[in-house]
């Protein structure tokens, strides 16, 4: 998912770039460095490098594989990220070796390449919610030609942390079972996860659908308290080679900087684009650079739709 979240705060960049007078010389455009990375406790750092790009250059981002990538805890530095370089299908990023993120710690990421200044960015991992119940209710199926609709109501309650601001993201996945049918009897093939969209039509000032599935939303109105989120979900399946599986559910508890940014992100992504729509600018918590440094805790439980 990094990729396209990169490709995608350039263009933003890029469009901001278009709202400035007419008489701008683009000229005078200042590259900068551009990073992504959001981390999760216990799993390697990853970082993508890029540069920002003009008007005059088009959507055709550029990532760096001569950048040193400098990962610290506090004022301790902890490793050098190594290069994974780039392939016919997958952009160069970078990767810690020997260190995994822990909760609680603040990490700073420095990054610099030749011909640009040194950038750097500070963030955390917060502690994860725990999950106290996740259910399914109100299964309904509708045959339609050549597949199966499925309606079903999904409920989490979960507890928010005391005395702090929390953010969270919240992930659907349905799991989805290949299958085929060898002399009267059903082999599986193998199974694969379908993440929900949700539409954004439904957002409010407390919940908006991100663009690449789930909602995100924080704890000002249940700050410290069990709270329970219900949705109606919908999917569809080839009855003639698929089944239903397990509802997966990954709760993101997320720092301050992630939320920002991906809220930001997805309001962007789903304006109108009119122009009397509202201009977002997309959150950056990047020193001298753009882009995105930001930790979060992840929690995941899954329910069977049928028992």
């Amino acid at each position: 998912m990094l990729r396209p979240l990169l490709t995608l705060v350039i263009i933003f960049i890029l469009a901001a770039a278009c709202e400035s007078p007419a008489n701008l010389d683009l000229n005078e455009f200042e590259t900068k460095l551009a990073i992504i990375s959001n981390f999760a406790p216990n799993q390697p750092v990853q970082v993508q490098v890029s540069k920002t790009q003009s008007v005059l250059d088009g959507n055709n981002p550029v990532y760096l594989e001569d950048a040193i990538v400098l990962l610290y805890r506090g004022n301790t530095f902890l490793e050098t990220l190594q290069l994974v370089p780039g392939s016919a299908d997958a952009v160069p990023y970078y990767v810690t070796e020997n260190f995994q993120p822990q909760v609680g710690e603040i990490y700073t990421l420095k990054v610099e390449a030749p011909g640009f200044k040194q950038i750097q960015a500070t963030s955390q991992i917060p502690a994860p919610a725990t999950i106290r119940g996740l259910g399914i209710s109100n299964v309904s199926v509708q045959e339609l030609p050549q597949e199966l609709a499925f309606t079903y109501k999904v409920s989490i309650v979960f507890d928010d942390p005391l005395e702090t601001s929390n953010y969270y993201h919240l992930n659907f996945y349905q799991q989805i079972w290949n299958y085929q049918v060898v002399e009267n009897d059903t082999v599986i093939t193998g199974n694969w996860l379908r993440k929900i969209a949700f539409n954004p039509q439904t957002d409010n000032n407390s919940l908006i659908a991100y663009f690449d599935g789930g909602v995100l939303f924080d704890d000002a109105s249940f700050n410290g308290k069990t709270v329970g989120y219900s949705f109606v979900l919908e999917t569809s399946i080839d009855p003639d080679r698929h089944m239903l599986g397990k509802m997966f559910t990954e709760l993101r508890t997320a720092s301050k900087e992630y939320y920002l940014f991906h809220n930001s992100l997805s309001r962007q992504q789903t304006s109108s684009g009119g122009p009397l729509s509202e201009p977002v600018i997309i959150y950056n918590n990047i020193e001298n650079g753009q882009g995105i440094f930001a930790g979060y805790s992840p929690t995941i439980d899954s329910v069977a739709i049928f028992r």
